[in-house]
């Protein structure tokens, strides 16, 4: 019945042909006094970034050193907002190249609420363990296509504490902060300060971005914990606004609810009001009927008054009528039975 020879719709194991191979390959970001360059290439049916040397870098030691100090800083982090390093190998015709996820966004322009919140957990999460990525700016933030979700990227220049090697200052001119420039010192100060410089170009944040610059380290925010907070919490204004419309809102409630008490009061008076309208109506009826039966026994009773008086009347009639028949034949039966006005005693 059924045709042995004829493939289903599944692929048979003996058709799979897996390839770890990374294919399609395009360069997309070279700098042109770097040591790196970024690819995209697809492996197992999803694209990846290729982090590389260039070809002049990739026989300095030095430039070696700094690619493998960003893969054992990077590998180990695993933050929504934080781009994931998936592995470190050989690639042909690149070399050694760090493995991580393709982002698929655009570089942050005019950054919200919500995305600089994301922002501050990225660089919350580092803090804590104890990174510092040393080069925030706009070009390391990208905001995703599909969920508008901020993901900090590159770590080519981050440092920790616990790093021996390439500890000069580093950093893009523009969002370095003093000491850092001057010192070459790694705290999480110096990431506080490149974030306000990005975040001096919009208005609504200026504040914020004028306690991150200060010179000085101990007059800028603590952490970047501190910063969240305050994006949290409104300005003063604002909350004497909210506070201010709460109350308005409070007064507005309260009025409404004695009204709609009110209200129903006297919905409850009307229904009242209503219910004995409704009975007075019902025994006006009623009062109308028994008028009308009383009306109607009056004029049958006036009738039978009217018939007896009529049959009394003939009655009389009649009476009368017999009176004179009796007083007519009076004298002829005396005189039948001779009798006078003696004999009668």
């Amino acid at each position: 019945m059924f045709d042995s020879q004829v493939n289903s719709g599944f692929t048979t194991a003996e058709n799979i042909n897996i390839s770890g191979h990374f294919t399609e390959i395009s360069l997309l970001h070279a700098s042109s006094n770097g040591y790196s360059e970024i690819y995209k290439a697809k492996r197992y049916g999803r694209w990846h970034v290729l982090k590389c040397l260039t070809q002049e870098a990739s026989a300095n030691p030095m430039y070696q050193t700094l690619l493998e100090k960003e893969f054992t800083i990077s590998y180990p982090l695993n933050h929504p907002n934080v781009v994931r390093t998936l592995g470190m190998e050989q690639v042909e015709e690149l070399g050694w190249c760090i493995v991580q996820e393709y982002v698929d966004g655009d570089i942050v322009q005019a950054i919200t609420p919500i995305q600089l919140e994301q922002l501050c957990d990225a660089l919350i999460y580092i803090h804590h363990l104890g990174i510092t990525h040393r080069d925030l700016k706009p070009e390391n933030i990208l905001v995703t296509h599909d969920t508008n979700n901020v993901v900090l990227i590159d770590f080519g220049l981050a440092d920790k504490a616990d790093f021996a090697v390439l500890k000069s200052a580093a950093g893009t001119t523009g969002y370095i902060a003093p000491e850092q420039l001057a010192e070459g010192i790694i705290n999480p100060q110096v990431d506080i300060f490149a974030l306000g410089v990005i975040l001096s170009q919009q208005k609504q944040w200026k504040r914020i971005a004028k306690k991150c610059m200060q010179a000085n380290p101990k007059k800028r925010y603590l952490s970047v914990g501190d910063i969240k907070k305050h994006i949290v919490q409104p300005s003063p204004w604002i909350r004497r606004s909210i506070i201010a419309l709460s109350l308005i809102l409070l007064i507005v409630i309260g009025v409404s609810v004695q009204l709609y008490h009110q209200n129903a009061v006297l919905v409850v008076q009307q229904q009242a009001i209503d219910s004995t309208d409704s009975k007075n109506t019902a025994l006006q009826q009623q009062l109308v009927e028994y008028q009308e039966q009383m009306d109607s026994l009056k004029d049958e009773y006036q009738q039978e008054v009217k018939v007896l008086k009529q049959q009394l009347h003939e009655a009389n009639d009649k009476n009368q009528e017999l009176s004179r028949k009796i007083r007519e034949y009076e004298p002829h039966i005396n005189h039948m039975f001779h009798l006078g006005p003696d004999s009668q005693r």
